[in-house]
């Protein structure tokens, strides 16, 4: 398990926190692989530490402290984490410039870096010294292949992403090498891509498929882009918008900061919307349940008007599939089949 936590003004404070990466069950020293979860962009520390040959001592915070082995530290906030496929090396998203290993050198990375977790090092040839992202990146995902990592967050204009095995003007999405860090523009090419900011990405169970969840309303990519609004589904290797998801204008009225895809293919999404436009659209309150073939809202989950009193920063589905984890700011839940007065997380069902 990685141990992430905010210092500020010499303290240790708990923050809000966009996405955590947790080691599946099992012990030993096997390598498994790190899931991470969508959320909301919040404040993770600057310092990354994992519990190997350690052990964690209370809540973070003045008076307690976490006895670990030291990765190393960014000289500004982490917001997302990916173990590649070995489980031996985590590739870190943020907003930082610069990377301090636990020798103690210092290299300039700009908001994306890949370490090595044995020694803490960072490995170069992924993105080496003054490299990266010319704005922040706030999600990563790795493909089923593990050849690939896709980035989403707030860059883009000339020069945003600059790498020497081949950088390029992506808009606020990105499809990288894991290898040497290189920009597919196969995937999104130069000017193209976004036009606000990608919050959150999820792949279907094919792994052919990327839900893209943000504040955008519009994508411009050569293979077919279009209007849609803070949500879209696009080919994970052409980068092509499929308008028989959602396509046309439609979308979500405001901000989605968190997808999540169950065991039947059905996509929940989180966020600050209330509107749902699409050929079977309505007013769900800030969770949703989508047909992933037609993008239709499935009102057997959540009806109009129903949902939470407030908004839906992070999503996490159990192991099952079958039941629904949500945190954010709501104090409430209102459900045809059961609501509730929920303080910031609740479970739901998946069916209903």
């Amino acid at each position: 398990m990685i141990i992430i936590y905010i210092q500020m003004g010499g303290s240790k404070k708990m923050q809000q926190v966009r996405s955590i990466a947790n080691r599946p069950s099992g012990g030993g020293n096997k390598k498994q692989g790190l899931v991470p979860t969508g959320g909301r962009p919040g404040w993770l520390s600057n310092f990354i530490r994992t519990n190997a040959g350690g052990y964690f001592r209370g809540i973070p915070g003045p008076a307690q402290e976490v006895i670990s082995k030291t990765v190393g530290e960014f000289n500004n906030i982490v917001i997302t984490l990916q173990h590649d496929a070995t489980g031996n090396n985590l590739y870190v998203g943020g907003y930082f410039t610069s990377y301090t290993s636990p020798t103690g050198v210092i290299t300039t990375v700009n908001r994306i870096a890949k370490i090595r977790l044995s020694d803490g090092a960072l490995i170069t040839g992924f993105v080496d010294s003054g490299e990266g992202f010319i704005n922040n990146v706030l999600i990563l995902q790795l493909d089923a292949t593990g050849n690939n990592l896709y980035v989403g967050g707030n860059f883009t204009g000339a020069g945003s992403y600059d790498n020497s095995a081949g950088g390029g003007t992506p808009k606020y999405i990105a499809k990288l090498n894991t290898t040497n860090g290189a920009l597919d523009a196969g995937f999104v090419g130069d000017e193209e891509g976004f036009i606000n900011t990608v919050n959150t990405l999820q792949f279907d169970a094919t792994g052919n498929n990327l839900y893209v969840g943000g504040n955008f309303t519009s994508y411009t990519n050569s293979a077919g882009g279009g209007g849609v609004q803070r949500i879209a589904k696009l080919n994970a290797t052409t980068g092509a918008l499929d308008t028989g998801f959602v396509g046309g204008g439609q979308g979500f009225n405001s901000h989605v900061w968190a997808l999540q895809l169950d065991a039947t293919g059905n996509l929940y999404a989180g966020g600050i919307f209330t509107t749902y436009t699409n050929s079977a659209g309505g007013t769900p309150q800030h969770i949703a349940k989508l047909d992933t073939t037609n993008g239709d809202l499935i009102t057997g989950f959540v009806g109009d008007g129903e949902g939470f009193n407030g908004n839906v920063n992070t999503l996490q589905l159990d192991a099952t599939r079958n039941n629904l984890h949500v945190g954010g700011d709501f104090t409430s839940y209102t459900n045809s089949a059961g609501g509730g007065t929920p303080k910031y997380i609740a479970k739901l069902n998946t069916t209903n």
